[in-house]
C-alpha cells in the first residue's frame, strides 16, 4: 500500500516503494527523471542502491515502466496507486449529507473465527469500511456512505469473504440497541485527531520558511503523509459521531500545506540538478 495502515509506522522511515510513487506524483511532468527520484530519496535518508532496486522491482510488476534512459513514469498497475493516494481530496463526496439513521449490518458465520487467514481479511474489510463489532457475529456501521451496502459486498466478495459474510441494511434498531451503536467509536477520538492534525500543520507552516529547503521537504513528506493516511482510512462518520466540519477543514488545510510541500520539493530538487 501507498499509505502506511499501521499507525505504529507512520513515523518510521519510509519505504522506497512508497517514496517513489508519491516522489511521482507530485512532479509537474508525466516522464520522471531516475535523478529527481534519487535526490528525493536521499532526502527521505533512502540510499540510491535501495531505491534502484525497489524500481527495478515495481517496473517487473508493471508499477512503472520506463519512458527513454534516465525516466520513468506510472505503469499499467499504477494509476490504481495515483488514484488511492489522490482519493483523500475528495472523500467528503462520497457521504451523504444528511444521515437518515440507518445502518449498514454485516454478519459473519461462527465458523470464520477459526479460518485465520478469512479472519485477517475479515479484519482488512472491516478497517477500510469502518465497521464495529455490535455483537460477536455482527459488525455494523451508520450507513451514510453512498452505495454503501454494495460497496461492502463488492468489498467482501473482492476478498473472497461472501460465503463468510453478507451485508444489509438495518433500519429498525429498538432504542437500547441503538444506544448501545452509538457508543461503539467513542473511544476513537476522531475529533481530536482532526484538532490535532490541523495545528500541526499550521505550526509547520509557521516555521518551515526558517528551516533549510531539503530539512522542510522532508518535514512536509513525513507530516502529510500522517495526515492523508488519517483522511484515506477515516470511516467518515455523521455527525453527532464526530464533527464533520472539522474533518472538512482539515482536508482544507491539507490542501494547503499539500500545495506548499510541493514548492520546498520543486526548490529541493532544482537545486539538486543545478549542483549536479
Amino acid at each position: 500500500m501507498l499509505i502506511e495502515k499501521n499507525p505504529n509506522k507512520i513515523h518510521a522511515k519510509p519505504s522506497p516503494k512508497r517514496v517513489i510513487f508519491q516522489l511521482m506524483l507530485v512532479y509537474p511532468e508525466t516522464n520522471v527523471p531516475v535523478k529527481f527520484l534519487i535526490h528525493g530519496a536521499g532526502i527521505l535518508g533512502i540510499s540510491e542502491n535501495n531505491l534502484r532496486v525497489s524500481l527495478a522491482r515495481l517496473k517487473s510488476e508493471k508499477m512503472v515502466q520506463t519512458h527513454r534512459r534516465g525516466e520513468y513514469k506510472l505503469g499499467t498497475f499504477g494509476h490504481s496507486i495515483k488514484e488511492e493516494f489522490s482519493s483523500w481530496q475528495h472523500r467528503e463526496d462520497k457521504i451523504h449529507e444528511e444521515w437518515d439513521k440507518s445502518w449498514l449490518g454485516v454478519h459473519q458465520h461462527s465458523t470464520l473465527r477459526s479460518n485465520r487467514k478469512a479472519s485477517k481479511k475479515a479484519a482488512e474489510a472491516f478497517f477500510t469500511l469502518g465497521l464495529e463489532y455490535l455483537e460477536p457475529n455482527l459488525a455494523l456501521r451508520p450507513n451514510n456512505v453512498k452505495n454503501c451496502v454494495e460497496i461492502a459486498r463488492k468489498k467482501l466478495t473482492e476478498l473472497e469473504l461472501d460465503q463468510h459474510m453478507f451485508a444489509f441494511r438495518i433500519t429498525d434498531l429498538s432504542h437500547k440497541i441503538e444506544q448501545k451503536a452509538r457508543k461503539l467509536w467513542d473511544n476513537h477520538n476522531y475529533t481530536q485527531t482532526y484538532e490535532s492534525l490541523i495545528l500541526e500543520m499550521k505550526e509547520s507552516t509557521a516555521r518551515l520558511d526558517d528551516l533549510a529547503v531539503e530539512v522542510a521537504a522532508r518535514e512536509t513528506f513525513e507530516l502529510g503523509s500522517k495526515v492523508i493516511r488519517c483522511l484515506i482510512y477515516d470511516p467518515l462518520l455523521p455527525y453527532p459521531f464526530v464533527d464533520t466540519d472539522k474533518r472538512i477543514a482539515l482536508a482544507e488545510t491539507m490542501k494547503e500545506y499539500y500545495e506548499k510541500g510541493k514548492s520546498y520539493w520543486a526548490e529541493a530538487i532544482q537545486n539538486s540538478f543545478k549542483a549536479a
